[in-house]
């Protein structure tokens, strides 16, 4: 698959990136987003969590267009939850490194 972080960014406890679907084969269809050019599904969103899809967004969803702002995507991806779950799990890991120190 072809996925990139350099231009859409890192954080400290999570990260973002993207895939060309013209160039990954096979990679949009095992997430079921057509990467037909005369399908709408383009852009779509997919969160993972631990590596697996836990929550996706399509530009169009049941036939309906999808208004792709800051606040229907923070809150119908449930972004602040997974950025919480983020935190105490780095949170959990560095303590832990520090146990065995």
């Amino acid at each position: 698959a072809v996925v990139s972080t350099q231009s859409t960014g890192t954080h400290d406890y999570m990260k973002f990136g993207k895939c060309d679907v013209l160039k990954s084969h096979g990679v949009p269809e095992s997430y079921d987003i057509s990467s037909s050019c005369l399908k709408t599904e383009l852009p779509a969103i997919v969160v993972f969590e631990d590596g697996k899809p836990a929550a996706r967004i399509k530009q169009t969803n049941n036939g309906k267009q999808y208004l792709m702002s800051y606040v229907n995507l923070k809150r119908d991806l449930l972004l602040q939850e997974f950025y919480e779950k983020a935190v105490q799990k780095s949170k959990t890991i560095k303590s832990e490194k520090k146990k065995k120190k």
